[in-house]
């Protein structure tokens, strides 16, 4: 009986140790393998357009920018962004000379450049006015840079003279300015595109001399733009109307 105890408990032994060297044993270094690394030469992002990432190596970043054309807003309101066309000084404009001076410039360039601009003046003891004309225009040097723009500002004034203690001497000026830009949106390639800026502004300004004792300044000015883009599928035109109403009243203390 002994004897079959001692048998059963060594068969019980055995077994085990013949299970526990059938076990793989894990590698002591199996934590620290890493993931084998990729060598991408670039990176494609398919969306509403394809959008292809050059390789960047280590230490390395490339920012690369989609341009989006912006929404329509206020910014189209202000004068376009361009190489001015070439302009000749007038080294008259400073010179005092009465009654009436003219002035007349002009030049021409490559690109079918050409330009020219006149000014003039009649300045009388109480009374005046001014004026000046532009007119220039090139084919550029890219497509759809060709370019055309005329301007035509006028002004007068006129001195006033009352009896009253406060008012005194007034003057009363007045302007009127019409403009009218023809340009190519030369970023675009693939058809023809074409800018028209109209702007009509004028102004009416009344006002103290003398800038003693009380003196008052009151002034109305209004803009008018109109914008139109032409291309061969598309015709888009906005406008805008822009008052504005000015008064100041000074006194010495």
């Amino acid at each position: 009986m002994i004897k079959r105890i001692f048998y059963i408990s060594a068969i019980i032994i055995l077994s085990g140790q013949i299970f526990y060297g059938q076990q793989e044993e894990a590698p002591k270094d199996a934590k620290k393998q890493e993931m084998p690394k990729l060598e991408i030469p670039e990176i494609t992002i398919v969306g509403k357009k394809v959008i292809t990432l050059p390789f960047a190596k280590k230490g390395e970043l490339y920012d690369v920018d989609i341009y989006k054309a912006p929404e329509p807003d206020s910014s189209l309101i202000e004068d376009r962004v361009s190489t001015a066309l070439p302009s000749g000084s007038f080294p008259a404009y400073e010179e005092r000379r009465r009654p009436f001076r003219l002035a007349v410039d002009g030049s021409v360039g490559s690109f079918a450049i050409a330009m020219f601009q006149t000014y003039f003046d009649y300045n009388a003891l109480k009374w005046g006015f001014n004026g000046s004309g532009n007119y220039g225009r090139t084919s550029g040097h890219v497509k759809n840079a060709d370019a055309a723009m005329t301007k035509i500002d006028i002004n007068t004034y006129s001195l006033i003279n009352t009896d009253n203690e406060i008012l005194k001497s007034l003057r009363l000026s007045g302007g009127l300015m019409y403009s009218h830009d023809r340009y190519g949106l030369f970023g675009i390639v693939d058809e023809k595109v074409e800018r028209s800026r109209n702007q009509t502004a004028f102004n009416v300004m009344l006002g103290s001399i003398r800038k003693e004792g009380i003196s008052a300044d009151v002034g109305l000015t209004a803009n008018i733009l109109s914008i139109k883009d032409n291309s061969p599928n598309n015709e888009i035109d906005m406008s805008a109307f822009t008052p504005s109403l000015n008064a100041s009243l000074g006194a010495d203390v």
